[in-house]
């Protein structure tokens, strides 16, 4: 019986960790006991909002398809530019040549089973002519926190 060598082992298994893609951290959120994650890079988007000790959301998402594109749809995080924040708030920008749209999150504890998030957009014409956008959002909601989701499907905002 052959025996392996376990350094040989180890740099076989390094090598192949680093092959692999590494997973988006996202922004937490913070504000007394509850938390929220937010992750501009990914196209789920918020994937957490904690409350009470509970997870309420299992993604909330926005989606822009620009008029005359022959394209779906597509998530912000497919056109993300920058984000900033710490503590209970944080700002992300995305956008093309013809427009941008920037979100803000605020998370606010009430009491200590209650939050809320507020949420502040603007979306800038940029192309110097009229411009059709669709603006999509896709909320999945587990108000019970027992896995008894909620949806509620993307629809047209704007």
């Amino acid at each position: 019986m052959k025996s392996v060598n376990p350094i040989l082992t180890l740099i076989a298994c390094l090598a192949i960790a680093a092959t692999m893609p590494l997973a988006a951290q996202g922004i937490t959120l913070v504000d007394g006991t509850s938390s929220a994650v937010y992750d501009p890079t990914s196209p789920l988007g918020m994937t957490e909002w904690n409350v009470g000790g509970a997870d309420h959301l299992t993604s909330q998402s926005f989606w822009v398809r620009q008029n005359g594109s022959d394209l779906m749809e597509v998530p912000l995080s497919d056109i993300y530019l920058g984000s900033s924040g710490s503590g209970n708030s944080v700002a992300a920008s995305f956008g093309t040549a013809d427009y941008s749209i920037d979100i803000s999150y605020t998370l606010t504890e009430l009491t200590i089973e209650s939050a809320q998030i507020t949420e502040s957009l603007v979306i800038e014409n940029l192309s110097g002519a009229e411009l059709g956008l669709r603006f999509l959002r896709y909320n999945n909601f587990d108000q019970a926190a027992n896995g008894l989701d909620r949806r509620v499907p993307a629809r047209r905002l704007i």
